[in-house]
């Protein structure tokens, strides 16, 4: 805020222009502020609680909504990956990725996992016997942790999703969302030997006859996917780190406080004898 000082007595004609001016100056200030801070908020939840471009789900699992994750306990286990049309412009998602975590302290080289797809000929077998993994360190992580504490991980490539022309309805799976459009699914089941896995789904959104600039897109961290079995030990690998990347309700919460914070701000500039 700007404040004009001026040498003359309260009272005089100077002095009280620079009191308006003051108070207009507040009052825009303030105005500006609030403005601001609810486009703020409103960026902030829409794009936490729009449909998703992809997504992750496990029929049959349950939804931790402390992690915000989809979790299976079955062994073998279904895993869905679900692209949706979403923007409007998205007409299919490419050079679809699944990238399959071991947690830190459940990685044990004669483990392994099976991937079956109708869409292929033949299982993929990652660890013991098929694919090696890529170790933490010395391999970048594709994408940011997010509170999974990733030792080795695999990066399998999957077929496209043809969001703009399959014409499924798609739901946003979030319990407590019902957000809804068109798009594709495909269908896996694992089997696994290890103890726990944590499952991430990233891609290329590209528009029809290339009318559209391509767009990397990843599943939000509460679209994800765990699968626990025999010997997984709850807090191993849900627990939230600090300095974790922030998920869809705590993003909401964060705008409501500066939301808060504004209204506070307003209340001073009004009454200044309060501050």
């Amino acid at each position: 805020m700007l404040i004009a000082l001026s040498s003359d007595t309260p009272g005089s004609t100077a002095s009280g222009f620079t009191e308006a001016r003051s108070e207009q100056t507040s009052t825009m200030f303030t105005r500006g502020t609030i403005i601001a801070t609810a486009l703020w908020a409103a960026i902030i939840a829409s794009s936490a609680f729009a449909l998703p471009s992809l997504q992750l789900y496990t029929p049959g699992g349950d939804y931790d909504a402390g992690t915000e994750t989809w979790v299976t306990v079955g062994n073998p286990f279904a895993l869905q990956v679900i692209g949706a049309r979403s923007p409007a412009w998205v007409d299919a998602i490419t050079d679809v990725r699944l990238i399959v975590t071991v947690p830190e302290g459940y990685y044990d080289a004669g483990d392994s996992v099976t991937i079956e797809s109708t869409a292929w000929l033949s299982p993929q077998v990652l660890g013991n016997g098929g694919a090696a993994p890529q170790a933490i360190p010395g391999s970048e992580f594709p994408i940011p942790s997010h509170g999974i504490a990733p030792e080795y991980f695999w990066v399998v490539g999957l077929p496209d999703l043809m969001v703009g022309s399959a014409g499924l309805t798609i739901w946003n799976m979030e319990p407590g969302e019902n957000d809804s459009g068109i798009g594709d699914v495909q269908d896996y089941t694992l089997t696994s030997s290890f103890s726990a896995l944590h499952f991430d789904v990233m891609g290329t959104a590209v528009g029809a006859n290339g009318s559209a600039k391509d767009k990397d897109v990843v599943a939000p961290f509460s679209h994800d996917a765990e699968f626990h079995g025999e010997g997984w030990g709850p807090g191993d690998s849900g627990d939230e780190p600090p300095g974790a990347i922030p998920e869809p309700a705590t993003i909401g919460l964060f705008g409501a406080c500066l939301a808060g914070m504004a209204l506070k701000i307003r209340r001073k500039l009004r009454n200044p004898s309060t501050a």
